[in-house]
């Protein structure tokens, strides 16, 4: 029975490992996204793009939300994505903050 066990627990932790590539690469996408992302919002803001971000938006809470649901077991990995994380949604926040009192300016026009 022990060897039947150890297939069985190589194939969870096969089917549930993280692969180090992906991290690495999202990880990378979510950081390069959100420098992107302040970016666009500052000139959004001061007016000097017309469209709001969405898409970019969009796809960095995807990927932070999809490896919100995973274990990451790397301690430096886990690292970095939880301060990108919690940088995302302390800007996400202060963005939101500002298109209510951009909308409100604009109601009030």
């Amino acid at each position: 029975m022990l060897p039947y066990d150890r297939r069985k627990q190589n194939d969870l932790r096969k089917k549930f490992e993280v692969k180090r590539d992906d991290i690495e690469v999202d990880l990378q996408v979510i950081d390069g996204n959100l420098r992107q992302l302040i970016k666009l919002y500052e000139d959004f803001f001061a007016r000097k793009i017309y469209k709001e971000p969405k898409e970019l938006r969009t796809q960095t809470e995807f990927l932070i939300q999809k490896w919100k649901t995973k274990v990451i077991s790397r301690t430096l990995h886990r690292f970095k994505f939880e301060n990108l994380a919690q940088r995302y949604s302390i800007f996400k926040e202060k963005w939101d903050r500002q298109m209510r009192i951009r909308e409100k300016e604009e109601r009030e026009l």
